[in-house]
């Protein structure tokens, strides 16, 4: 099992109220969009168009996002994350994973973070794929580390969480000093508790 521990410091200590450290399932982050396009000529009138646009499985609601999107999006976060998801598992879930091998590898014995787990609350298109997602991290189902801001990004077709998420959390597990896997190809928040900034 592959575990993050992530210990706040500063204003997150006190906004967490995690003075004992937070130790989070280390889960893979993806992400993901698409588009499809038809370039024949058409008779569809606009309000027409716009029905298309909000009804049925391809639906893009206020977010900028399909329901299977979002769907998609929340379980990237939720296998991430959950303290029962292997170190393979949480690979297969984030962006550039032979990025984080080492790291997610390594911790993979601990099993301090069974408990761990990730509610997503909002998300939102940012960029063709990419969406921002606000999420908590819980133990025990109470949360320790509320209201991140993270990203999800798509490649090869699936969402996934993006290597910058996964770098502001190792950030402030490190006392907000990019680890080597983060420091040298970017991807960390600027200072420990703010949100990263995607990296691709």
């Amino acid at each position: 099992m592959s575990i993050l521990c992530i210990r706040p410091r500063g204003n997150a200590v006190r906004s967490a109220g995690a003075a004992v450290g937070l130790c989070a399932a280390v889960a893979l982050m993806l992400a993901g969009c698409g588009s499809s396009g038809d370039s024949g000529a058409t008779t569809t009138s606009p309000s027409t168009a716009t029905v298309q646009q909000t009804t049925g499985a391809g639906a893009v609601d206020a977010s900028g996002l399909t329901q299977q999107e979002q769907s998609d999006i929340t379980s990237a976060y939720e296998t991430f994350f959950s303290g029962k998801s292997d170190a393979q598992t949480k690979l297969g879930v984030i962006e550039d994973p032979d990025r984080f091998a080492k790291t997610i590898n390594a911790q993979s014995s601990s099993g301090l973070a069974e408990s761990t787990s990730v509610t997503v609350s909002e998300m939102s298109l940012v960029s063709p794929g990419r969406a921002s997602v606000v999420y908590t991290i819980l133990m025990d189902e109470k949360p320790v580390l509320p209201d991140q801001t993270g990203y999800a990004v798509k490649v090869d077709g699936k969402w996934k969480v993006s290597a910058s998420s996964f770098c502001g959390l190792l950030t402030l597990e490190n006392g907000g000093t990019p680890p080597a896997e983060c420091g040298a190809r970017g991807g960390a928040s600027a200072e420990a508790g703010t949100p990263a900034t995607p990296t691709s």
